[in-house]
């Protein structure tokens, strides 16, 4: 019985040593999102702040944006990663995506859905 107990204090240990491990290593990115109205279209500036410098990340661009691009911190262009033109290396820890959302000035109302830039990961 004794055997057995010990076995599963020390297997809760190294799951709870695990979790602290993964929990220290993960870190932290954080955006801003400024949207200004105009009367057919929406600018949009996404701040994304916590980026590890040099790393390449790759995008989720929704369908409805137009007219985005990417800068870094310091205001240079994002330089891409691969050939894909959604994968992008931070060059600092920081991104900005300026894009536009079109709008019909006609309408009253909308719902927007899925209008922003994602790191999937």
């Amino acid at each position: 019985m004794s055997g057995i107990i010990s076995g599963m204090v020390l297997w809760q240990w190294q799951a709870y040593s695990e979790h602290a491990i993964a929990k220290k290593s993960s870190r932290s990115i954080t955006q801003e999102i400024i949207v200004e109205t105009h009367p057919k279209e929406l600018k949009i500036t996404q701040k994304l702040n916590g980026l590890v410098a040099r790393k390449g990340y790759r995008l989720d661009f929704p369908d409805t944006l137009f007219k985005w691009n990417c800068k870094a911190g310091t205001g240079k262009a994002c330089d891409s990663a691969d050939e894909s033109q959604y994968t992008f290396f931070s060059a600092d820890d920081q991104m900005i995506f300026e894009y536009t959302v079109p709008i019909n000035e006609k309408k009253k109302a909308f719902l927007l859905t899925n209008w922003f830039v994602k790191i999937p990961e």
